[in-house]
């Protein structure tokens, strides 16, 4: 019995002493259910994957029908199962199993798993995440002690019931070397764990100045990109402003030819007078001396005198043409478009050409759609377009016919007139002349007065002016067919809804194109508003503004940036604290989508080095006071033909 007490005795001295050394044997306990995982997952590993796959089949088709305290037994076996065949899946059941057990759960078996994760993340390379799990799993190894002393003490010496009894029991002589057993194996994991632990400084001083040499790398390389951007920045600031130089400098040449441009135009539109007068006379005369000459029977002279009637005819003509291009080109010509009967006009001036025709021994033909109704057009300047292509029908006829037909198309609304000859006409060369004058928007408005077909481009023009349509089709020695197209007056109630919506024609007579368009003006003086809504009331839809704060507000409340003005009439001299030249760049700053808009300063300032200033700021042209409509209209054609070139 005493020896009994005394082994007794030294068991619990064994077990205290056990105790105060509880952290060693936690870092012991670490590596050793390290290996005991290590020992389960090789244990997986050794079979078959057939066989393992069964087993985990098997188990996750338990899980359904288990209550939750077995299902996270089964967790927990499925997490160890698929470490050897899907560490992804090992590690999704891991996670559930340690989100489920909480701090619940059997410390051992959490250690476990912590173990597990800490090694399958030390094997993907991430040690941030598998360091994480080391340190879990140490601090649950006193709570696994405590467990495993548990069961060890309910396995040796009963529950908790026969704590009375503890030391009556007989310890067996293998426990101790069980015991001895298990120090040894503890003092040879705590040498594995230094050297483990040496083993990881050195990779993780390796890692850092690795770190720190990329680090000094990506700062040379950041400096040298910030280095090449800056010097990029400035040669794209340097082509920029030069960019912007020669787009001023563009301008003031620009400015410059279309003043000259423009005096040459009004020059040929106020000398039409001077020019028709005296050649007049000289035609005037020239007839009467014929008549003399006819009666006289000298048949020399008259040739000669017959001569002069048909240049000073053909001169007139010329400059009748020229004058009216220029009227058109410096906005002086006006049209009254009205409804017109085009079978009407036709028969007025049938019979001056069939005598021409006939002198020639053409034959002139014309039909007449029956039932035609009226169209809108310029009654004057119809019948000089139409004498226009019927003389040149005739004068280039030797032989065969000219014709003359209209015609009707109901669905469109529009009425066709179609003339045709069968004469030399048009070679590519010239034909291809004439179209590229049709299509002016290419070049301006502007033209030279070289080549033939000048009568056609005033055709066309005026044509185009009347919101109609004029075509061109001819071969060399095949004849030409010219044929014109014009919109239908719309009968009351049945055709006055479609007839609204067509497109207002533009009061700048020379770019119907651009329709009703909408202007924008500040001008503080009132009387100079009044002018200004006068002047430009048929061109388009006009909004004034006294000041550069109202112009703002206003722009502000009417969301402009949605729909944005065509032109921006600014007077340089407005009320503080604004100017011309401030205010446009307020208006640009603060609504970008005016970029495409042009600006216009009107100013009574006139001297030269005055008006280069406001094309310095940004202005893309200038107008001096007092101003004069004709020169307004033709500046804002010009600049809405800028726009739209550089907008497509």
């Amino acid at each position: 019995m005493l020896i009994t007490n005394q082994k007794s005795y030294l068991w619990v001295l064994f077990l205290q002493a056990i105790m105060k050394l509880k952290l060693a044997v936690a870092s012991v306990l670490l590596f050793s259910f390290s290996f005991l995982i290590k020992g389960q997952i090789e244990d997986s590993d050794g079979l078959s994957n057939i066989k393992t796959a069964l087993i985990i089949d098997s188990l996750e088709n338990l899980i359904p029908t288990l209550p939750n305290n077995e299902v996270l037994d089964i967790k927990f076996e499925l997490a160890i199962l698929y470490r050897g065949i899907n560490p992804d899946q090992s590690v999704n059941y891991s996670n559930e199993y340690i989100t489920e057990t909480d701090t619940n759960g059997s410390a051992i078996k959490r250690s476990k798993i912590f173990g597990l994760l800490a090694e399958i993340y030390e094997s993907r390379m991430q040690s941030d995440s598998a360091l994480y799990y080391y340190n879990a799993q140490e601090k649950l190894l006193v709570n696994s002690l405590s467990e495993r002393k548990e069961n060890l003490r309910n396995s040796y010496f009963g529950s908790d019931n026969d704590k009375d009894g503890l030391f009556e029991g007989w310890i067996p002589n293998a426990e101790y070397y069980i015991i001895g057993l298990l120090l040894l194996v503890s003092v040879v994991l705590v040498i594995i764990l230094s050297i483990s632990k040496r083993n990881f400084l050195k990779i993780e001083s390796v890692k850092n100045q690795e770190l720190e040499v990329a680090n000094t790398r990506f700062k040379e390389f950041n400096e040298k990109l910030e280095q090449a951007v800056e010097k990029n920045t400035k040669e794209r600031s340097k082509e920029l402003e030069k960019t912007n130089n020669t787009i001023i400098e563009l301008r003031k040449s620009l400015k410059k030819a279309e003043e000259s441009n423009y005096l040459k135009n009004a020059f040929l539109g106020t000398m039409s007078h001077q020019i028709r007068t005296p050649l007049s006379g000289i035609m005037g005369f020239s007839d009467m001396l014929e008549t003399e000459l006819a009666l006289r029977g000298n048949e020399e002279l008259y040739e000669f005198a017959k001569n002069i009637q048909e240049a000073g005819e053909k001169l007139m003509s010329l400059i009748t043409n020229i004058i009216d291009i220029s009227s058109i080109e410096a906005n002086i010509l006006e049209l009254n478009i009205s409804p017109c009967d085009i079978n009407g006009i036709i028969k007025n001036i049938e019979k001056n050409y069939e005598l021409k025709a006939k002198e020639k021994n053409l034959i002139f033909k014309t039909k007449f759609e029956t039932g035609l109704p009226t169209v809108e057009a310029d009654d004057e300047n119809l019948t000089k377009v139409l004498k226009i292509i019927i003389d040149n029908a005739i004068q280039f006829t030797d032989k065969g016919f000219v014709t003359i037909s209209t015609s009707w198309d109901q669905q469109k609304g529009i009425a066709n007139i179609e003339i045709k000859d069968k004469g030399v006409g048009i070679d590519d060369e010239t034909m291809k002349m004439l179209l590229d004058s049709f299509d002016y928007s290419k070049h301006g408005s502007s033209l030279t007065y070289k080549g033939h077909g000048l009568g056609l481009i005033l055709a066309h023009r005026l044509i185009t002016l009347m919101n109609g349509n004029l075509e061109l089709a001819s071969k060399l020695n095949d004849g030409t067919s010219v044929k014109i197209s014009l919109q239908c007056t719309p009968k009351p109630g049945v055709a006055e809804s479609t007839h609204k919506k067509t497109k207002p024609r533009a009061s700048i007579v020379n770019a119907p194109e651009y329709g009703r368009i909408k202007i924008f003006i500040v001008e503080d003086d009132r009387m100079n508003r009044l002018v200004l809504e006068k002047m430009l009331k048929n061109t388009g839809d006009v909004v004034t503004t006294p000041d550069g704060n109202s112009a703002l507000k206003y722009l502000k409340s009417k969301a402009v940036s949605k729909d944005p003005f065509d032109v921006m009439l600014l007077d340089i001299n407005l009320p503080s604290p604004w100017d011309g030249i401030s205010l446009m760049k307020e208006i640009r700053k603060q609504f970008p989508d005016t970029k495409n808009t042009p600006f216009i300063a009107q100013t009574a300032y006139a001297m030269a080095g005055d008006k280069d200033h406001y094309l310095d700021a940004g202005f893309n042209d200038y107008i001096s006071k007092p101003i004069n409509k004709t020169e307004l209209l033709t500046m804002i054609q010009k600049q809405l033909e800028i726009f739209k070139k550089t907008t497509k």
